[in-house]
């Protein structure tokens, strides 16, 4: 299976979203409601633009330590059962109507991310990504927002389905190396400039590199229809985001967007519906180079 390869030691680039915001678009000028998220939303620099199928809770229910959810998705009917570890306790205020049970909330308007995830997802078919950081990272995803023409022309045109147009904006605040050595190499001797360079790009890779890099995997990956640039050029050694990459000798770039009880099936015409997403690359064309994503 290695025969091929030519180097013993082979480093890729592991880029993962460590939490998220998501909200519908027209909250967004909603500065009370966002203000109540301030510190999460300013953590944030990707963003991730999409149309939801609309979720109606038809009933909720107590089965001992159980809340029972009957909801619409779009126009199927789901069903699913939470567990509260407790006597479950519902509450139906007038004006804002929810079940409250120690360790998990359901809102009737609004409802909590891992009863979406247990009702089998809201599909989220995602039309644009984008990113905002400045020369510092004082730019924040929210920022650009506020004054994103494009999100005003996706809003414009409308969705014909009649799904409701969603925000999902990301922290992406870590990277990690995957490295993979070979029993088999043509080159006998172990390089020790390779060992360096994956160091070297574990440590040194900036926070204005990782959103780029982030960002631009994701929409190869996606292939979003209203974004144009990286659709078709990602990875290139003719793009400036990825030259340190190139100039380390980085095998692989790998974007991953995986939470647990996450609530969205991210989608869209290049990704089918899932809950988790990884966004893999390799760098060179050359065979005896593949060796993270052998075979694909």
């Amino acid at each position: 299976m290695f025969e091929h390869l030519k180097n013993q030691i082979e480093h890729s680039l592991g880029l993962h979203a460590n939490s998220y915001v998501t909200f519908p678009a027209n909250m967004l000028y909603d500065q009370g409601a966002l203000e109540t998220y301030k510190d999460d939303l300013d953590r944030c620099h990707i963003y991730l633009v999409g149309w939801c199928e609309p979720v109606n809770v038809k009933s909720l229910r107590k089965v001992g330590k159980k809340v029972v959810i009957v909801a619409d998705i779009g126009a199927e009917e789901r069903i699913a059962e939470l567990d509260t570890f407790t006597d479950a306790r519902l509450d139906q205020p007038s004006d804002n109507d929810f079940c409250t049970a120690e360790g998990a909330s359901v809102f009737f308007r609004g409802i909590h991310p891992s009863a979406l995830h247990e009702l089998g997802g809201q599909p989220f078919e995602v039309v644009y990504v984008g990113q905002a950081f400045g020369k510092n990272g004082e730019r924040k995803a929210i920022d650009r927002l506020l004054e994103h023409k494009k999100l005003q022309e996706i809003s414009l045109k409308g969705d014909a389905k009649g799904r409701q147009l969603t925000l999902l904006l990301l922290e992406v605040s870590t990277q990690k190396l995957f490295t993979v050595i070979t029993p088999k190499i043509q080159d006998d001797e172990i390089s020790d400039v390779q060992i360096q360079n994956g160091i070297d790009k574990l440590h040194g890779t900036s926070e204005a590199e990782r959103i780029s890099l982030y960002e631009a995997a994701l929409i190869r990956y996606f292939y979003p229809s209203f974004n144009k640039i990286f659709k078709d050029s990602f990875p290139s050694t003719n793009l400036s985001v990825l030259s340190d990459c190139y100039k380390k000798d980085i095998g692989g770039v790998v974007a991953e967007l995986c939470f647990d009880n996450f609530p969205f099936l991210l989608q869209s015409a290049r990704a089918k519906a899932e809950f988790y997403h990884i966004a893999k690359f390799n760098l060179h064309n050359e065979n005896d180079r593949n060796i993270f994503f052998y075979g694909e």
